[in-house]
């Protein structure tokens, strides 16, 4: 009935089970919230369900109109009167009341009494009649909704056509969760003889390896790269085995390449024609592993990063190079994107759920947090009808406070029998996929009124739960990852096909209203985010205070909408302030005589503006042509090369050596002789130097040109380090370990990397027939290598960060690039 409903008219429409308080007083159904809480109270204390009172279904109209659904089955009899009272009481005296316009629509697939027909549906304007088959009006069980069969969809063509036209080595696709990026990166999997698949976690590969097996056929070879036993393995061998087959395809954690598998490939170089690494959850990616990848599309292997995080989210803030972040660095200078499908356009064309951003109207004292915290979770429930939220905490402990806190108001204040389970790093694989089975089960709710799962970290991401329809998150200002808390939003994205209207509730504990700083990046994901701030007065239910309480609760959500509009700005809308802001500057500078650019040192406030100012006249941050004639038009030279001429350059350092008497040093505390220095390093090695500055720099201090290595000297030292290398790996059959803590070993392994990827050119025809003749002893073995465990690590599995080393260790393994 609902479908049909939806399908005939246009309306919005929310089965009985699907609606939440709001929309009762909304529509008119109840008079307050307070009413309507009390009387579901009531129903659960008493065992019964709440309402259904008259209604099986609310629908909502382009005009603003709510109207009533209901349907009557009959095998044999007519519909009577008796059978219509309630409706028709909801109807006439509750919805009407509110909005005359209201109707009632009466779905049924039996005659009407002959006097019922005419005073309804002939005399009435409030009535409408649909006749249907039964099996249209009987509701949809659970169980007989099949999981659609996965075609491409128009943007996921789009995708593929892209990917196939893209030449470079690293690209990203972009596509929002829930919108089928696994399928897209499948199917474009199929063009290539090998294919790795790799992702951050454990439950991620094997979930990984499962769907795409699936779609590449019994053409491909598959195996999971892990140590979880199941089919599963680590052993090199059996890698490389799987590897050489016709068609192969390795599903595989960040670690496992990262340690294992990228060695292999990179010693197996005949693989490299047809081969593609798709890299999942890419926004999780390490500096060590981005290099790794780096590494890999020089050498002609294709290197897909997929991820549902925006670009702009990924790249560098872009102002300060000594500050980038290595991995966001990496994002700016080596990756494009040849494929983004926005967030606001998945929900535009229906492919994920709306949402709803709640956050708290506190309204005196907030003394007792957890308990408030509870009560703002379980209002929200009642009020939008939401019932399988996903809880982040800050902590295990705070987990474990929370729920048996949540599970006592609940029973206390609303009846309500509540399951709650937790998911962190403590919990097993086996129980874990326990736990979300049974937050998935139950669609009828007749074990427990609610489902409720609380998690840190681990149920942020890669996790498929299509039944969950609210996330609430207790820190979001103290989350400095804007990806993160993002991506915990959009557990609660997915279409449900037993709840078509869902609307994802996104509850945030913020008792002051203060705005998160990940709010910026939502914009890029959403430029209409702000327009879906609602905030949730805990007086709304209170019987006193609860119609004024929802007309503040109004007021507060417009003030706080125009608050985030105002703070709230994408990377494109901050670089235009600070652009304007530098034109100002430069006017203000020439008003007083000054010269119009600043130098780097300036600064606003805690802003670098000279930087900023760098970045852009040396082009590492990018400008549209607008802002460039914009800058132009108030200071014509401001393009112009920021190194002095090399004439006046050279004079510099001849004047600060017959200063001084002595050459600049390279560890001096001064920025300038720092900068000097440098120069003086290029000048002493070009070969162009005219005999003249030869002569009086000769004079004026002499051998200034003698300390510097010559070309040929240093092409002699790089072919001798290349013969002790051989003679090595002839001794010793094999390469130097890169993890050796011998340094002269590990220079030696860095050594050969360059060589294989022909990074060195300085190679003779003699050592080149060296290494022909090594042979197979010339590619790396691994019998020496650790075994690899047939346990299971809980850390290794649930811990995204463990992917990454830290101190000492890390620094050891930045080296093996």
């Amino acid at each position: 009935m609902c479908k049909v409903h939806r399908e005939t008219t246009g309306h919005q429409v929310w089965h009985w089970s699907e609606i939440g308080l709001d929309l009762l007083v909304k529509a008119g159904y109840v008079d307050s919230l307070n009413k309507a809480l009390y009387q579901a109270v009531e129903a659960r204390r008493n065992g019964r369900p709440f309402g259904e009172y008259g209604i099986d279904a609310l629908s909502f109209g382009s005009d603003g109109v709510y109207h009533s659904l209901q349907a009557k089955i009959r095998n044999t009899s007519k519909v009577h009167a008796r059978d219509l009272a309630t409706f028709v009481n909801v109807v006439l005296l509750r919805l009407a009341q509110k909005n005359p316009l209201s109707k009632g629509y009466l779905y049924t697939n039996a005659r009407l009494e002959i006097n019922v027909f005419h005073d309804l549906f002939k005399r009435s304007g409030n009535f409408e009649l649909r006749t249907m088959a039964p099996s249209t009006l009987r509701p949809t069980d659970a169980a007989e909704v099949v999981a659609p069969f996965f075609t491409l969809r128009p943007y996921q063509v789009q995708a593929l056509q892209a990917l196939d036209e893209w030449e470079n080595e690293m690209f990203l696709l972009q596509q929002p969760c829930g919108t089928g990026k696994t399928l897209t990166f499948a199917e474009h999997g199929k063009k290539y003889d090998t294919i790795f698949c790799i992702a951050p976690l454990m439950m991620s590969a094997r979930q990984n390896f499962d769907v795409v097996r699936s779609i590449l056929g019994a053409d491909y070879t598959s195996l999971l790269a892990d140590s979880d036993g199941s089919g599963a393995t680590r052993n090199p061998d059996r890698i490389l085995e799987v590897m050489q087959s016709h068609k192969s395809f390795i599903s595989a954690t960040y670690k496992t390449f990262t340690d294992m598998v990228s060695d292999i490939i990179l010693d197996n170089p005949d693989l490299y024609k047809s081969m593609l690494v798709i890299v999942d959850e890419a926004h999780n990616a390490t500096a060590e592993m981005m290099d790794v990848l780096d590494l890999l599309s020089s050498m002609d292997i294709k290197v897909l990063l997929s991820t549902a995080t925006p670009p702009a989210a990924l790249s560098a803030p872009e102002e300060d190079d000594i500050k980038f972040d290595a991995v966001q660095k990496i994002w700016r200078e080596s990756v494009n994107t040849v494929y983004h499908y926005t967030f606001a356009d998945a929900i535009r064309d229906g492919f994920i759920c709306d949402y709803e951003l709640r956050l708290p109207l506190i309204e005196g004292p907030c003394e007792d947090v957890l308990g408030m915290q509870g009560h703002f979770l379980l209002d929200g429930m009642e009020r939008t009808g939401v019932r399988r939220p996903i809880v982040f905490c800050e902590s295990i402990e705070e987990c474990a406070a929370f729920s048996t806190r949540l599970v006592e108001i609940a029973r206390t204040d609303h009846s309500m029998e509540v399951w709650v389970g937790t998911v962190t790093c403590e919990v097993s694989a086996v129980n874990r996929a326990a736990l979300l089975q049974k937050f998935e089960s139950d669609p009828s709710f007749e074990s427990y009124h609610a489902y409720i799962l609380f998690s840190v970290h681990i149920l942020g991401e890669a996790v498929d739960l299509p039944r969950c329809d609210s996330i609430c998150n207790l820190h979001p200002s103290n989350s400095t990852d804007a990806t993160r808390s993002i991506q915990q939003m959009m557990r609660a994205s997915r279409l449900d096909p037993i709840k078509p209207m869902k609307l994802a509730q996104i509850l945030l504990w913020l008792p002051d209203g203060d705005m998160p700083a990940w709010m910026n990046t939502l914009k890029e994901y959403d430029s209409l985010c702000m327009t879906k701030i609602r905030r949730q007065s805990h007086l709304a239910l209170d019987a006193d205070n609860g119609s004024d309480a929802l007309l503040r609760e109004e007021t507060e959500s417009f003030k706080t909408q125009e608050s985030y509009k105002v703070q709230c700005l994408t990377a494109a809308e901050i670089k235009e302030t600070k652009i304007q802001k530098v034109i100002e500057i430069m006017r203000d500078r020439i008003a007083k005589g000054e010269e119009p650019v600043p130098p780097q040192t300036y600064t606003v406030g805690d802003w670098k503006v000279g930087v900023f100012i760098k970045a852009i006249r040396s082009g590492n941050t990018n400008i549209t042509d607008a802002q460039r004639q914009r800058l132009l038009r108030v200071c014509p030279t401001f393009f112009e090369s920021l190194r002095p001429p090399a004439d006046a350059r050279i004079q510099e350092l001849f004047n600060f050596i017959t200063t001084h008497q002595a050459l600049p040093a390279q560890g001096s505390d001064n920025k300038e002789t720092r900068s000097l220095y440098n120069f003086m390093r290029r000048f002493r090695a070009d070969d162009n130097v005219s005999a003249a500055d030869r002569q009086r720099f000769e004079r004026l201090h002499p051998g200034f040109f003698k300390s510097i290595i010559s070309e040929a000297e240093v092409k002699r030292a790089t072919l001798k380090k290349i013969d002790q290398l051989l003679d090595h790996v002839a001794e010793n059959k094999r390469v130097p370990p890169r993890k050796s803590p011998d340094v002269r070993l590990k220079k030696m392994a860095i050594l050969w990397r360059h060589i294989h990827t022909n990074t060195i050119k300085a190679i003779t025809a003699v050592q080149q027939r060296r290494f022909e003749q090594l042979g197979s002893q010339y590619v790396r073995t691994y019998n020496k290598r650790k075994p690899a465990s047939t346990g299971t690590d809980p850390a290794s599995d649930d811990d995204i960060s463990s992917d990454s080393d830290s101190g000492a260790e890390s620094d050891k393994k930045k080296q093996r690039v």
